[in-house]
Parts: structure tokens; C-alpha cells; sequence
């Protein structure tokens, strides 16, 4: 099934340069997984297959020690049983090979496997028939704090690995709002039930962030144990429109919350705002050509900055497409 089938292939055109410098940041938007000292390495094979179909070297994924009991609280008894959680990830595939359907399939095998579970499985929208049977349609899960997972297949261009956060129905529009803020831009699709940034381009694949509206009495249910890190140039500007108290984790890193109670991290990048205003000001005596060079640049320098970056548990250990 071509899921959110308008979205799954935006095509990048006419962006600005300070847009082009923030697409090429491969750690825009990172996922932080919190868990006992114990779990962190089963958690990381729990994962890490579904990374390696996309890119064995992303590392967009962290797996840190949970250090402070406040962190694991009791389950909330006032979220029903329609609840969902509040975050999945999802990986679009493109298929290869004489059937056609070889990865799916692989993948399907591999979450059927322990500690994996079935969760739930999306109904054909607008009740058309499924015309692609081979798609999984199906979400899994290993821990009820832990994000809802799915494989889809992309038909044509570029693979993507996509972030999605379900909204509640009423908060939907300030959802919608509160992540331009954050992510700096204006959505490329916007609908009014889905909602698709693209937060990094590669070559073959796109790191993307949606907002998928809940309908009726369904209720995003926010997970403790995961966090969304985004890369912003500056808070300042940005936290007196935020809904929520926005406490500072060190000297570069805010926590806050959305408008239905998501944990989010902001990480100030001090480099990033001055090879913008570089690459501007770069342009107006530079040919086109030389704008290349200010993106590699800036490339470089932020997986050097990512790479040192500490986690919750202040130790960072590079473990293939994990940080631990």
C-alpha cells in the first residue's frame, strides 16, 4: 500500500541555501531510546537490523542509561485502551530482485521474531483495496515505552527512514505549529490529517518527520523512555511560543514538551548559523558552482560535531548505527 502515498516522495526543488546547509546535517533530528543498564545492548540487536536495510553507518538512533528513577514512571491508568503510541518509526524500501517483494518479506520474518510483537495492523484508506498485497500494512513493537516500528515499500525514488508522531485530533493544528517552529520551515506536505517535513537528504535515502492526526476517541499515548533531539540554530526566538516550560539540560540542550506531553530535545548548534550567514554572504561574490564547497564543509563539520556529543548517561560509545 502506497501509505501516506502522496508524501512518500517529495521531491527537493528550489530550496534556499540556508535550507540546502540544514538538509545536508545528517543529525537534524536524532532519537534518543532511554533503558536500564541491562537492556541497552539487547536493545541495540533489537534494532539494528532494521537500520542496517537503509544504512549501517546511520547513526540517527541512541540508546542511553536510564540514570534517574523519575525517568521511569508508572503506567499512566487514565489512557484507555484505544490509546496509541505516541511515536513510530518507518522505513520505506524499495524492492529488488525478479518477485519483487524479497525485502518485505525479510523484514516481515524478522519482526515476527522474539521480542518483537504484532500491534496493529492499518486499515486501506478511503476503503480501496490494497493494490500492492505484499506491502506490510502491519506496525510491531518490543515494550509498551518503546516506539511502534513498520516496513512499507517505496515505488519510486529515494528510500525513506521516517519519524512519525500521532497528534491528538484537538491539538492538532498547535502540533502542526509548534514543529515548523522547531524544524525552521514550512511543512512540503501539508494535509489535514498528515503533516511530512524532510529533515536530511543522502544520496539514496531522505530522513524525514510526520505528524499523522488521530481520529475519534484514539488517543496518542506519549512515551517516557523516547526522546526527539532536533538541531536548532537558537531557542531564544522560539521558547516564549512553546506551550510548555523549556528547562535546560547543559549549556547547548533544552527540554520541553509538545502540546501532547512528547519529550523534546533541543540541541543549539553554534556552528550551524554562522556557515549559513558564510555561505550568503559567499554567494554574493561567488559563482553558483562554489556553493558545493560551503554544504561539504558544513557536512563535515557537523558529523565531527555529532560524533562527540554526550548522551543522558554523559558516556557515548559508537556501537555500528547506534551511539550507546
Amino acid at each position: 500500500m502506497r501509505s501516506e502515498a502522496e508524501g512518500e516522495n517529495i521531491s527537493l526543488s528550489g530550496n534556499s541555501d540556508i535550507d540546502s546547509i540544514m538538509l545536508s546535517d545528517p543529525y537534524r533530528l536524532t532519537v534518543h531510546f532511554l533503558a536500564d543498564s541491562h537492556e541497552v545492548y539487547p536493545m541495540m540487536d533489537m534494532y539494528q537490523p532494521v537500520i542496517d536495510w537503509v544504512d549501517p553507518d546511520l547513526h540517527i538512533f541512541k540508546v542511553s542509561e536510564r540514570i534517574n528513577v523519575s525517568e521511569q514512571r508508572p503506567r499512566d491508568l487514565s489512557y484507555s485502551d484505544t490509546s496509541l503510541p505516541s511515536t513510530a518509526v518507518m522505513i520505506f524500501l524499495h524492492e529488488e530482485g525478479m518477485l519483487g517483494c524479497e525485502r518485505i518479506q525479510q523484514a516481515k520474518v524478522h519482526f515476527e521474531k522474539s521480542p518483537w510483537k504484532f500491534h496493529h495492523s492499518e486499515q486501506v484508506s478511503r476503503g480501496r483495496v490494497n493494490p500492492y498485497p505484499y506491502n506490510s500494512l502491519d506496525f510491531f513493537y518490543t515494550s509498551e515505552d518503546l516506539p511502534l516500528w513498520a516496513v512499507r515499500q517505496v515505488h519510486y525514488g529515494k528510500e525513506h527512514i521516517r519519524m512519525v508522531i500521532f497528534a491528538s485530533e484537538e491539538n492538532w493544528d498547535d502540533m502542526v505549529h509548534f514543529y515548523k517552529l522547531i524544524i525552521g520551515t514550512d511543512p512540503e506536505l501539508l494535509r489535514d490529517d498528515f503533516c511530512l517535513f524532510t529533515v536530511h537528504t543522502h544520496t539514496h535515502y531522505d530522513i524525514q518527520f510526520a505528524l499523522k492526526r488521530l481520529n475519534g476517541d484514539t488517543k496518542p499515548r506519549p512515551l517516557e523512555c523516547v526522546k526527539l533531539q532536533f538541531r536548532v540554530t537558537d531557542v531564544g526566538h522560539i521558547v516564549p511560543l512553546f506551550p510548555n516550560v523549556c528547562k535546560p539540560l547543559s549549556d547547548t540542550r533544552w527540554e520541553t514538551k509538545d502540546h501532547d506531553g512528547n519529550s523534546i530535545v533541543l540541541e543549539v548548534t553554534g556552528c550551524l548559523l554562522p556557515t549559513v550567514n558564510k555561505s550568503l554572504e559567499s554567494n554574493v561574490t561567488r559563482k553558483r558552482s562554489d556553493r558545493s564547497d560551503v554544504s561539504d564543509r558544513s557536512r563535515g563539520s557537523s558529523r565531527s560535531s555529532s560524533e562527540t556529543t554526550s548522551s543522558h548517561s554523559g558516556k557515548t560509545i559508537e556501537m555500528s548505527g547506534f551511539y550507546v
